[in-house]
């Protein structure tokens, strides 16, 4: 399920000493097979000052742990979820800056499925410290994203834009401290 060569001991490595050094790291051909969503009901969630998005619960137990033991290997970090936050972004959807939502030291990891994505959409995660932005990560297909947190960082999803149509980004958020 998960790439093989990111199981590499040297590979994993290198990795953490760029997550270490830059912050953050994007690791691309994340999967070795396609991942499929079948069956799965998205729900809107909207609240106007805040977000719109649709969301579902991701309760595949033989990802979850394909996933549980990477991240413990990578983070030294255990995976306690027993389901997974699967978001599914289209046009007029976005999230906004939030002073009342407080970050906490740790990792957010964004999990990409976004099959087809222009950057003339929108969508793309943004991530600040002191009103600066530092990582603007575009939706990016058979990806993991690492993010480290602390907590001064804020992050938001940006609006995406009439140009998306019908396209949408999916993906996996997640947070481990």
């Amino acid at each position: 399920m998960i790439n093989k060569v990111y199981f590499n001991k040297e590979i994993l490595d290198k990795i953490k000493l760029v997550l270490e050094k830059e912050g953050s790291i994007q690791l691309n051909n994340f999967f070795d097979t396609n991942i499929k969503f079948s069956k799965i009901k998205f729900r809107k969630k909207y609240l106007p000052h805040s977000y719109s998005y649709s969301y579902s619960k991701f309760i595949d137990k033989e990802f979850i742990n394909y996933l549980s033991d990477f991240l413990f290997i990578f983070l030294d970090k255990k995976l306690r979820n027993r389901f997974l936050g699967l978001f599914s972004f289209g046009y007029g959807d976005y999230t906004l800056l939030n002073d009342k939502f407080k970050t906490k030291n740790g990792y957010k990891i964004i999990i990409d499925f976004t099959n087809y994505w222009h950057d003339d959409f929108g969508g793309y995660h943004s991530f600040l410290r002191k009103n600066k932005e530092f990582l603007r990560l575009k939706p990016k297909n058979n990806s993991i994203s690492i993010i480290k947190l602390d907590k001064n960082t804020r992050y938001f999803v940006k609006y995406i834009n009439n140009k998306a149509r019908k396209n949408k980004i999916y993906f996996i958020d997640l947070f481990i401290n």
